[in-house]
């Protein structure tokens, strides 16, 4: 296996434990099922700042670090966090790069932030343009 984490998974892959790109291994069920719920709140969070305020935005955001809590360690995290840096949800893609610059300085997060700086509607745009200046990393 080349360490790929696959959108939907194949059908002979269910309940295989796969590699992943930090080395270690984890049941792709398990992955797949916390990474939908991972998108679904960054998502929601998304949805409420634009329609509702922070107050519930806040909620939503605090359920995106308590899922990355329950993770078993710090490389299940991280794997989870990369493998929604290609998610289809702009919303997903910031949080994921917004959680993984949190803990360490990764190439790809920075990338992400740089393609999501690009888009001229939105909210997301400003943010991911201001959080790598808040790290002191340059977008250009």
């Amino acid at each position: 296996m080349s360490g790929v984490i696959f959108e939907k998974q194949p059908q002979f892959l269910a309940g295989v434990i796969m590699p992943i790109p930090s080395g270690g291994l984890v049941e792709q069920d398990k992955l797949s099922s916390v990474r939908q719920e991972y998108a679904c709140r960054a998502n929601r969070f998304l949805d409420f700042l634009e329609s509702e305020g922070s107050e519930q935005a806040n909620l939503e955001a605090d359920r995106t670090g308590d899922i990355i809590s329950s993770l078993n360690n710090n490389a299940e995290a991280h794997d989870l966090l990369y493998s929604l840096l290609a998610h289809d949800s702009e919303a997903a893609r910031y949080t994921a790069a917004a959680d993984l610059l949190s803990r360490e300085t990764l190439p790809e997060a920075i990338d992400v932030l740089r393609e999501l700086a690009r888009n001229p509607v939105g909210f997301i745009a400003p943010t991911a343009r201001f959080l790598p200046v808040r790290k002191k990393i340059s977008l250009a």
